[in-house]
């Protein structure tokens, strides 16, 4: 039988999913990578076999099939695996490596240098 108040049933569905949640977090241990406990959060190992990302509210059986492909990260290292699985290592030389990593050594300085003045002379002839 459905609650008389959407809200309390909203806010019932969401601490039990939240329950069940930290229940498995507490039982499969902290981070895989760096062994913390912060921020834990539910990793695929292979992106490939994810199903869905909602599993909480799934049968216990059809749950543990999916859990079972998963293993416990912290959200930083979460990001980490993410971006390295969708973009690779980073690599020395290119502008990813000079904007986003900050990284300065002599390679990526040139590299930008370079990228700097194509860019610098390309923009002179548009409006020429």
């Amino acid at each position: 039988m459905p609650y008389a108040n959407i809200e309390q049933q909203r806010t019932y569905q969401r601490d039990w999913m939240r329950r069940r949640r930290s229940q498995w977090l507490s039982a499969n241990g902290p981070c895989v990578d760096c062994g913390g406990w912060q921020d834990l959060e539910i990793d695929h190992v292979d992106r490939l076999t994810k199903i869905h990302h909602a599993v909480w509210s799934w049968s216990p059986e059809r749950r543990l099939i999916e859990l079972a492909k998963c293993a416990p990260r912290c959200h930083g290292c979460h990001k980490k695996k993410t971006i390295l699985e969708l973009y690779g290592p980073a690599r020395h030389g290119t502008a990813r490596m000079y904007d986003r990593r900050g990284c300065r050594c002599d390679v990526c300085r040139k590299s930008n240098t370079v990228r700097c003045r194509i860019s610098r002379e390309s923009r002179a002839l548009r409006s020429a």
